[in-house]
């Protein structure tokens, strides 16, 4: 009996777990479009952020970018900027939000995609179209957005 009860535990989690996963996926889906291009520049930002990667981190930020701070919010114009402020801009509590971050407990907004707490932003705008309305986007460009160095300790 007790082998039965452990079975039936494991499959609900598995299936909560399967459920929780489907439903970033298709609410970025309803939100964006292919939720498969997102979860690819998450990925891949998640690991040039991991590896220090500056040159790969500057190329996935639009510019100019918004880095919110105790001091207000500050315009990074240009990629040379960014790299040259990389470290003020990709703080430790920004970077360990990022590299903790997992794809299906991301925040999706209509406004953008949240990493941590607020602490980066991003979204995608479509570059072509397809032939008719049904169709998704053949081209997206994903971009970080914002970096925000002011986000909340915690939502409780």
């Amino acid at each position: 009996m007790r082998t039965i009860a452990l079975f039936l535990l494991l499959c609900t989690l598995c299936v909560s777990t399967f459920a929780k996963d489907m439903n970033i996926r298709v609410r970025m889906d309803y939100v964006y479009g292919d939720y498969r291009v997102y979860e690819r520049f998450f990925k891949t930002f998640q690991n040039a952020i991991n590896s220090a990667n500056v040159d790969m981190v500057a190329k996935m930020v639009e510019f100019p970018l918004k880095v919110h701070n105790v001091d207000g919010t500050h315009l990074i114009e240009t990629q040379k900027d960014f790299v040259a402020q990389y470290e003020q801009i990709i703080n430790n509590d920004v970077y360990n939000e990022v590299i903790q971050q997992n794809f299906e407990e991301l925040f999706v907004h209509q406004t953008g995609i949240m990493i941590g707490r607020g602490q980066v932003w991003f979204s995608g705008k479509c570059l072509e179209h397809g032939a008719s309305l049904n169709d998704t986007c053949k081209r997206v460009w994903v971009r970080v957005t914002s970096i925000s160095h002011k986000a909340p300790r915690s939502f409780e």
